[in-house]
């Protein structure tokens, strides 16, 4: 097998994987943890000496929040995981696009409140933390409609990550900065497909709402909690539950945010669902993608 146009790009990088996709099913043959180990071998540093320029800028970014911010304890440790998190991220993303419709290592789905069992859509939110966008294969394999709003640059690219596998055509995805697409897109989840957000931060406008997250003052988008709110659509946080190396992650459905029988205010559900998305990302901030962006576009 020979996988072609790599150049100075990871295995692990989205576009070698888009190109060669068939090369990667053709592997997905072999048992998934014997498929991950070949792929982090393959992605070390020894082998591909343009990692190593990549993690020494993602310890800059680091760097620089650091020095902006010295309340955060940002250790050398921190900053040399997040550089390796930054280079490997794609890696159980791959395993979930390429696995998630084999029934020996396909996620499930833990749904304790049966959500998905009423006739209602949900709002499924889920920080951009670990493997976050492996949700999205192993929900449309387990045979759930899906709508995703994502950054429009990225839509082109993730439509051909998934345009060969059998479970594409459950998965909508649209961008989130283009009104008419979002109201697409909003009308699609009022006729029955489930959206899912991963709403600690937004790269639009600066929301007027400020909250805590990771012990800082930062914005707070309210997006979510007022499309629940005047849509009647449950606000479900997801959690990301990883059994073994021999399979791919369940998914856990927690409890509604916006539960219709507590009044509440979207500024309570927005806070609420803030103080969920740093419950997740404090377990280990180095498996956290937003302080890509944390100075620009979240600190108050």
């Amino acid at each position: 097998m020979i996988i072609k146009d790599i150049n100075n790009d990871s295995i692990l990088d989205y576009d070698v994987f888009s190109r060669n996709f068939e090369v990667y099913k053709i592997m997905s043959r072999l048992p998934l943890e014997d498929v991950r180990e070949i792929l982090l071998k393959s992605s070390r540093c020894v082998y591909n000496p343009n990692l190593v320029n990549r993690s020494q800028k993602y310890k800059q970014i680091m760097q620089r929040i650091k020095e902006t911010v010295p309340q955060i304890e940002m250790s050398k440790e921190l900053i040399s995981k997040w550089a390796n998190y930054r280079n490997k991220m794609m890696l159980d993303v791959i395993l979930a696009v390429l696995y998630a419709d084999i029934d020996e290592y396909k996620g499930a789905i833990e749904d304790p409140n049966n959500f998905l069992k009423r006739k209602s859509n949900n709002i499924f939110i889920y920080p951009h933390y670990g493997s976050y966008m492996s949700i999205i294969p192993i929900m449309a394999a387990n045979k759930i409609d899906i709508t995703i709003l994502m950054d429009k640059s990225l839509v082109s690219v993730w439509e051909h990550l998934l345009e060969n596998t059998s479970f594409s055509q459950r998965i909508h995805l649209y961008g989130i900065q283009d009104f008419n697409t979002l109201h697409k897109a909003l009308k699609r989840v009022k006729c029955g497909s489930n959206l899912i957000m991963f709403p600690e931060f937004t790269l639009g406008k600066k929301p007027k709402l400020t909250g805590e997250f990771l012990n800082q003052n930062v914005y707070v988008p309210s997006g979510p909690a007022r499309l629940a709110c005047q849509n009647s659509i449950p606000l479900v946080p997801l959690k990301l539950k990883k059994l073994n190396n021999r399979k791919l992650p369940n998914i856990v459905l927690g409890d509604d945010l916006a539960s219709q029988s507590e009044k509440q205010t979207i500024t309570e559900i927005s806070l609420n669902t803030m103080s969920s998305m740093d419950d997740i990302v404090k377990k280990d901030p180095s498996k956290w993608w937003g302080w890509q962006i944390f100075i620009d576009y979240m600190l108050s």
